[in-house]
């Protein structure tokens, strides 16, 4: 194993810990949801949220599916999002709930089932007048992971999920990366500037959870359409990533551009991208390992700032690098120099940027620690303490999938007594 292997391991295995330290300590004790996030050095906690309940229950069941435990009594989560799930109107959080119930909490994946059916068109909203990718996307995930755990009829529950699919598909644009919103189909009114705008500039969270939907229905349906789709979002996010590993926030969808690089999420570097990329590596058969370990290294320090956003010893991870304020309003004349097809391939976003106008966001939110989880518990589960191996022992862990032959224990001492 290589020095880089070792490392990739060691922060995986860091990030994993952190996660299950920290995340007891997110739940609001009221309404047993996890916390919307805390902030400032003093981490005090604000509001809670569903969404991101939803998201970490669904990193803390991979988690415990995969040996490393729970430390949070998975049962007292489902049974608040069943509490509070009928104030939800968002499509993408009713999919995020039937994705965290289908395996454990069937009821509760049921009803979110069969709200999620009061969205026609899959409209973000009941009312809504648009179809958000991202909530399309993550929509569509429930309905695969609702399939393929035997949720609901099998016929309605398929033909919902082959609907959505085409949908979200159909989302694309010209470079095959999809935008954060269209109107919604046959909608009668006229979109506005700020719709136009909207369906030709998208984010990282949509292509993240649009190629993990296309991956999975591909690896469940044998779907080749979602196999093709996959691969041209994953190959699109893989040409794009910046050369210290940072994974970038804003995308011109038409032409695939890079709007720009800032903010750089923690979570997409340790949590988001891998979710994504390292299933797309098995499935796929693309290399996309390298680029998520360079994006641990950015995370652990070598970034602008040269200053590391884990704290293992606190169990925090920063949620970004940004711009200082004023200067996060530059992105408006970087959108519109992208819509102009102006300075493509110059990076316009990065060369603006310099040390003297970073700074390191000091918030963290909890379902950054569980898309983590969601990533690495499977390659974490699957290594073996490092105080139980011989150094010189083989086969020793990949850097892929975390699957290999068992490692060679090294030999214990005899009990004295």
């Amino acid at each position: 194993m290589t020095a880089h292997q070792d490392r990739f391991h060691a922060n995986v295995r860091a990030l994993c810990a952190l996660a299950l330290a920290r995340l007891p300590q997110m739940i609001d004790p009221a309404t047993g949801l996890f916390t919307f996030g805390v902030s400032g050095e003093d981490l005090a906690p604000r509001g809670t949220s569903v969404r991101y309940t939803a998201m970490t229950a669904i990193g803390l069941e991979r988690a415990d599916a995969h040996g490393l435990g729970s430390p949070v009594d998975l049962d007292h989560i489902y049974e608040a999002l069943g509490a509070t799930l009928a104030g939800v109107d968002n499509l993408g959080d009713l999919g995020l709930v039937i994705w965290a119930a289908a395996r454990r909490a069937r009821p509760l994946a049921e009803r979110a089932l069969k709200m999620a059916s009061e969205f026609p068109d899959h409209v973000q909203r009941r009312r809504g007048t648009s179809v958000h990718s991202t909530e399309l996307a993550l929509y569509t995930n429930g309905l695969t992971e609702a399939l393929a755990a035997g949720v609901g009829s099998e016929r309605d529950v398929r033909s919902r999920l082959d609907r959505a699919f085409r949908c979200l598909a159909a989302q694309r644009g010209p470079s095959g990366l999809l935008p954060f919103s269209r109107p919604a189909p046959g909608r009668e009114t006229p979109p506005t500037l700020h719709e136009r705008l909207q369906s030709e500039l998208g984010f990282f969270d949509a292509q993240i959870y649009s190629l993990l939907a296309a991956l999975r229905r591909h690896e469940i349906l044998e779907d080749t359409d979602a196999r093709a789709m996959a691969r041209t979002i994953a190959e699109q996010l893989l040409a794009a990533q910046h050369p210290l590993g940072q994974w970038a926030w804003h995308y011109n969808v038409r032409t695939g551009a890079v709007v720009d690089v800032y903010p750089v999420y923690s979570v997409h570097q340790d949590g988001m991208a891998p979710m994504a990329l390292l299933p797309a590596e098995r499935l796929l058969g693309l290399s996309t390992v390298p680029a998520v370990a360079r994006g641990l290294k950015w995370l652990f320090g070598r970034n602008e700032l040269g200053t590391s956003l884990v704290d293992t010893e606190r169990a925090i991870v920063w949620r970004s690098i940004r711009r200082k304020s004023p200067l996060r309003s530059v992105v408006y004349p970087l959108k519109i120099a992208s819509l102009l097809d102006v300075g493509r391939g110059l990076d316009l976003g990065s060369r603006l940027a310099t040390t003297d106008t970073l700074e390191v966001d000091r918030e963290m939110r909890p379902y950054h620690l569980g898309f983590s989880l969601y990533a690495f518990a499977a390659l974490a589960g699957s290594l073996p303490d490092e105080d139980d191996l011989d150094p010189d022992s083989e086969p020793r862990p990949t850097l892929k999938t975390g699957e290999q032959a068992e490692p060679t224990p090294r030999p214990r001492a005899s009990n004295p007594a």
